[in-house]
């Protein structure tokens, strides 16, 4: 798998957009950090490092930085560069005519963007952005680990941290290295950062409570129990989950967790976070190995997504250095990385939950095959999902909420699709027609239908409304 870091990306594209380059292959972005591409998962890992730079940028309101890496046969950026500049807002044209003009202008806004250096007074003398990013590529190379990073502000009591490509790092030392000047102040080097458009966030060190890392591998246990727990939490219920803390003891009561799926199946990432409501107790293994135990928590999740139908939170997003993919279950969550954390879950539930593919398809989609893990679950096509909002809109069939309307782009495109007849009444698989079986809801409307025992239909709940 190849090895390239966000922020070792980002400095490289600075470089190329200074000199005025022409934009580079995927290939030769590998060859760069002396590595080889060897299959789509490597391009995979490239496309989705850009998509984060892509959002980086535009959320700094600074031209689509990623411009400069297209693909070789297309000689133009991929697929995924127009559709994330398209749900920004940044893209609104048509056919390769309209590619090739938005390619042209965003190339050259973004040369003649970095090829000017900003600079700002300091000191009696200047100070610019060029001379930071060189200050940060040099604490890049010292500190490897970003714990490194969250040590050193907690032991000289920083009040803000610099963030870069998911890292953190102390502003005053940032300055003083970009500038060769000795005792800059905190307020100082904060107004000389904010100024050449660089963010400060405040270090939340004293967090009133800790966070921690819970796993699960479907290639070892196969959540026997997903779906009605789901649908609990879908109908507005508040279940309680038990799971294996590896060997951590100090987990307390009101601690806060995340669940990450890991394995070699896709889809990976952050599908649950919740509040622990039951500090670690020894039970019997999960396993079933006799004679073996292993450390329970209970907690109570505040969502929960589905790994056949929704996107989940890839947390390398949020810090590309942190051991995402433990050995085991249970390890905390550094402070500023936990902070970092709860606000890409917030933003990634109320943003799209699409499968990455995005193809219109129209017809008939099989679901409710069961599957063969450790136990049987009922699956879901997200082709069928798509193909529903693709006929309906991304708008609540019941009330008309538009979360795009309230929300502008961050809710864009969102919106919860229902099952008319739920999956665990049917009997095995069925044709399931995304027009007939299937209709958009908000999640307000989505937790209404669900609530009484027996599921109500769009009608019905529409005559509640019109009350």
């Amino acid at each position: 798998m190849i090895e390239i870091k966000q922020t070792e990306l980002r400095h490289y594209l600075i470089q190329l957009a200074q000199m005025g380059a022409e934009p580079v292959t995927y290939s030769q972005v590998a060859s760069h950090f002396k590595q080889r591409i060897r299959g789509d998962g490597d391009a995979r890992h490239i496309g989705q490092l850009l998509g984060r730079i892509t959002e980086e940028e535009d959320e700094a309101g600074r031209p689509l930085l990623s411009v400069l890496v297209i693909n070789q046969e297309l000689n133009l950026p991929g697929h995924g560069f127009y559709e994330l500049a398209q749900r920004l807002g940044r893209y609104r044209g048509k056919g390769e005519l309209g590619k090739i003009e938005f390619f042209a202008t965003q190339l050259q806004a973004v040369h003649r963007y970095w090829e000017t250096v900003n600079r700002v007074p300091f000191r009696g003398g200047e100070i610019s952005d060029k001379a930071v990013h060189m200050a940060l590529q040099g604490f890049d190379r010292a500190y490897k680990n970003s714990n490194d990073f969250e040590q050193w502000l907690e032991r000289g009591h920083i009040a803000e941290a610099l963030v870069y490509g998911g890292r953190f790092y102390p502003p005053a030392h940032v300055v003083q290295a970009a500038s060769g000047e000795a005792g800059v102040g905190e307020a100082e080097a904060k107004e000389v950062l904010q100024a050449l458009g660089f963010r400060l966030i405040e270090t939340p060190l004293e967090r009133p409570f800790s966070t921690y890392l819970l796993t699960w591998n479907p290639q070892n246990w196969g959540w026997p129990r997903f779906d009605p727990l789901y649908e609990q939490l879908l109908a507005g219920g508040r279940p309680l989950l038990r799971w294996s803390c590896g060997r951590t003891k100090k987990i307390a009561v009101g601690d806060r967790v995340y669940l990450m799926r890991l394995g070699s199946m896709e889809p990976t990432g952050i599908l649950a976070a919740g509040w622990v409501t039951e500090a670690p107790v020894s039970a019997p293994h999960w396993s079933g190995e006799a004679g073996r135990e292993a450390l329970y928590i209970h907690f109570e999740p505040e969502a929960l997504l589905d790994p056949n139908q929704d996107r989940l939170l890839d947390p390398t997003a949020v810090n590309e250095a942190f051991t995402w993919r433990p050995q085991s279950s249970g390890i905390t969550i550094p402070p500023l990385i936990a902070a970092q954390l709860d606000t890409a879950w917030q933003e990634h539930l109320v943003a799209p939950q699409r499968s990455p593919q995005r193809e219109k398809t129209k017809g008939a989609f099989q679901e409710g095959k069961k599957i063969k893990t450790t136990s049987h679950r009922y699956e879901r096509d997200p082709k069928a999902r798509q193909a529903c909002i693709d006929h309906y809109g991304a708008v609540c069939q019941a009330c008309g909420f538009d979360f795009g309307a309230v929300y502008g782009v961050l809710g864009a495109g969102y919106i919860q699709v229902h099952h008319i007849t739920p999956l665990a009444v049917r009997d095995g698989p069925y044709e399931v027609d995304p027009i007939t079986d299937l209709v958009p809801l908000c999640a307000n409307c989505h937790v209404m239908v669900h609530r009484p025992e027996k599921t109500l239909t769009v009608p019905e709940l529409k005559a509640i409304l019109e009350r």
